[in-house]
């Protein structure tokens, strides 16, 4: 992930500066910024939290996730194999199914 500045490019984020193992088939993994972070979900990790800030990446949901979409500073929804609809907070306090 680069930020553009101008006529240039600095690097925030590559998936092998990470701790947080998130390798896998890109095919599966969906992505969503809010604010100054990026979420990541894939179908065998969950979803993931990276602030471009700092580079720091955390798991937020564990296990396999589909699709990602933020709403606001708040809630962030997701399926997960089971088509059922999810929603955790940014952070992974509260996860809640939907339906």
């Amino acid at each position: 992930m680069y930020e553009v500045t101008g006529d240039s490019l600095k690097l925030l984020y590559t998936r092998a500066y990470s701790g947080t193992d998130l390798s896998g088939d890109m095919d599966y993994c969906y992505y969503n910024v809010c604010g100054d972070n990026m979420f990541i979900s894939n179908r065998y990790y969950g979803i993931s939290k990276i602030n471009v800030n700092t580079g720091e990446a955390e798991t937020i949901v564990p296990n396999g996730t589909k699709d990602i979409y933020v709403f606001g500073d708040k809630w962030i929804y997701y399926r997960k194999d089971d088509d059922k609809l999810y929603r955790t907070t940014q952070d992974g306090s509260i996860t809640e199914k939907v339906y």
